[in-house]
């Protein structure tokens, strides 16, 4: 467990050489914030390791950063997704938000995306097919996935 500003003590637990076999990061609801938190994570990442980011997917407002981080990570190649959940909720209470859970390529994502990821199809991940070449979006795709 790494305590404290995860900006600052998560790149110096990297920096010291260990590794992790699984990451839960629960931080900061801010887009460029939960970005960073993720990103820091990928460098304390075991050869076999999973990685779950909190509040990834979320529908309400205060928590829509962390969404925002690992669409991001799909996007550029920088997390693989697994799966992706709601919390459940009582009946007839809305489900606001989830965790995310995947990995950090340790490959090129041309060649994890074009390949089965521990057996799973593009389907089975919940995509209809494979995500577009990292400059394939415009700019106001992006600002509304904030």
């Amino acid at each position: 467990m790494v305590w404290g500003n995860s900006q600052i003590t998560v790149p110096k637990e990297a920096q010291s050489g260990r590794v992790c076999d699984l990451m839960i990061v629960d931080g900061s609801r801010m887009p460029e914030e939960a970005t960073a938190d993720l990103l820091n994570f990928r460098d304390l990442a075991a050869d076999e390791h999973m990685v779950v980011m909190n509040d990834s997917p979320c529908v309400s407002k205060w928590c829509q950063g962390p969404g925002f981080a690992w669409a991001g990570g799909e996007h550029n190649g920088t997390v693989l997704s697994y799966h992706r959940a709601y919390f459940s909720a009582p009946e007839g209470t809305p489900r606001a938000h989830g965790f995310s859970i995947g990995a950090f390529p340790r490959t090129t994502p041309t060649e994890i995306i074009t390949s089965q990821v521990k057996g799973m199809s593009y389907a089975d991940m919940g995509m209809a097919a494979p995500p577009p070449p990292p400059d394939s979006f415009e700019a106001g795709e992006i600002e509304g996935l904030v």
